[in-house]
């Protein structure tokens, strides 16, 4: 009898797909190459996902997607790879991202009735495509960047593509529209209900008429997520009937909302805290005097399932206690991000609750004179944190009128500062500190290469005073293929986006 137990633990297939699932992508490739065994375990995940953002092991050739097309499950397609479309074919795929490609889609499409997620971006939708999105019974995710729905049937017994549109959204689950126009009327939307969306963003231009898609929202009963906003940040107040919906407790499943791109007043953050019976995620623009014990006491409430909660106001420079109450109260917060606070308040608090938390951004500032007996107290804090990916500790809009001292208060991210105490933080991939006044040097480097080993990006000025020590430091940082920039957005899209 033949031994069939010969194999080690670490060679078991179903074993080393759990393995391979907590993989960093960066690595999976070097996996995949320790034996046979672990090829074939490692091999699905490399090819799962083909996006042209992603380093260069994921930019293959023609023939090689065409050997591993049926390993692909989620493609995007844009300039960098148009030439994958040629394929037409991958029998698995369920997720699908369209970008900036004026060749027509409709035969990719026509060809994966599995795809359960589609997304275009700044494509010009023809009325075949709508009837081909038609056909997809499988779809429950779509997605609308910067494009528009035209009325192209004349005919009053033909459907318009604003009917199929509608038609279409009857049968998804989740819908995101960015910058959608949608030309002619609405049609059949006042006698239509949409029971299977339970998820919808909307972010529309600010000139724009926006009752259409108060209208979608009156008619989704089922709602549990919703994202409302501009494409830019709005000085115009929300939209009052959308918080009279809101505190009429209009959609009783509601439990995650985000309003970024129009400030509020303390009666109208209550009226939507008040008009959610159960609040897992929220994000509002509001300035620090916003959150009064009144505010307060309509989330306290839900702190005991809150895991994700924001607070924006880029131009707020008071400080707030607020942050330090959340994460000292809210065990299952998984992300956080609010107002400026005084780092004396954090180290003097009680001990954060939220040990899973990922992601943090708070700008803590510092009385210069304690910086040094403070921070390694704060950094404690932040060092329980085991499971944060995403660190933000200084990050605010300049402005004109911003004390100029304010900056000479920030964090200082230097091992005789307290760095040390943040070595717990192995998952770390993302950390930013721009506009902030650093002077680190070779032993910070090293330190950080050794501990933070999954780091991807950093933003800031690594050594604020010299340049080329700082520009030394940075090639030394993309050396190890960490992605370095200086006082800029680009990246944070990667990391902002995400409950």
């Amino acid at each position: 009898m033949k031994r069939c137990l010969h194999n080690t633990p670490l060679e078991l297939p179903e074993i080393l797909a759990n393995v391979a699932s907590y993989v960093h992508r960066r690595s999976i490739p070097v996996c995949a190459r320790v034996s046979k065994a672990w090829h074939q375990a490692f091999i699905p995940f490399i090819w799962e996902d083909i996006h042209p953002r992603y380093p260069k092991y994921n930019r293959p050739g023609l023939e090689a997607v065409r050997k591993h097309c049926h390993l692909v499950k989620t493609l995007t397609l844009d300039a960098l790879n148009r030439n994958l479309c040629s394929l037409a074919r991958y029998p698995n795929l369920q997720s699908l991202s369209v970008s900036r490609i004026p060749e027509p889609t409709e035969l990719l499409l026509y060809h994966h009735a599995s795809l359960l997620q589609l997304t275009f971006r700044n494509i010009p939708l023809v009325s075949g495509t709508w009837a081909t999105l038609l056909q997809l019974e499988n779809l429950t995710d779509l997605g609308l960047y910067h494009t528009e729905i035209l009325e192209t049937e004349t005919d009053m017994n033909m459907d318009t593509d604003t009917d199929r549109f509608w038609r279409l959204c009857t049968r998804l689950e989740r819908l995101t529209v960015f910058n959608l126009v949608i030309r002619g009327h609405p049609g059949q939307l006042s006698s239509m209900t949409f029971p299977r969306l339970k998820e919808l963003q909307i972010r529309h231009r600010e000139e724009m008429d926006h009752t259409v898609f108060l209208e979608l929202m009156r008619r989704c009963p089922n709602l549990t997520t919703c994202s409302w906003g501009t494409t830019k940040v709005s000085r115009r107040p929300m939209p009052p009937e959308l918080v009279e919906a809101m505190a009429a407790k209009t959609w009783p499943h509601l439990h995650r909302f985000r309003l970024e791109t129009h400030p509020i007043d303390t009666e109208e953050a209550c009226k939507i805290m008040g008009g959610m019976q159960r609040i897992t995620s929220l994000a509002l623009s509001c300035p620090p005097q916003v959150l009064q014990p009144e505010t307060m006491d309509h989330l306290r409430p839900h702190f005991a399932h809150l895991t994700v909660l924001r607070w924006i106001w880029p131009r707020a420079i008071a400080t707030s206690s607020t942050a330090q109450v959340i994460l000292a109260s809210c065990p299952c917060l998984v992300r956080f991000s609010g107002h400026w606070i005084k780092a004396s308040t954090i180290a003097k608090g009680a001990p954060w609750v939220c040990l899973g938390l990922k992601t943090l951004m708070i700008s803590p500032v510092f009385d210069p004179s304690t910086i040094q007996e403070i921070q390694p107290r704060v950094f404690e804090q932040i060092g329980c944190l085991e499971h944060l990916e995403v660190l933000r500790l200084w990050d605010p809009m300049p402005r004109d009128d911003f004390e100029p001292q304010l900056f000479q208060r920030t964090v200082d991210l230097r091992l005789t500062y307290g760095l040390g105490k943040l070595s717990t933080l192995r998952w770390l991939r993302y950390i930013a500190f721009n506009y902030s006044h650093q002077r680190m040097g070779e032993q910070e480097m090293d330190w950080i290469l050794e501990h933070w080993t999954g780091l991807e990006m950093v933003r800031g000025r690594l050594d604020g005073l010299d340049d080329v020590v700082g520009n030394g430091l940075s090639q030394r940082l993309r050396d190890h293929g960490i992605d370095v920039g200086v006082n800029t957005g680009e990246g944070k899209e990667l990391y902002e986006d995400v409950d």
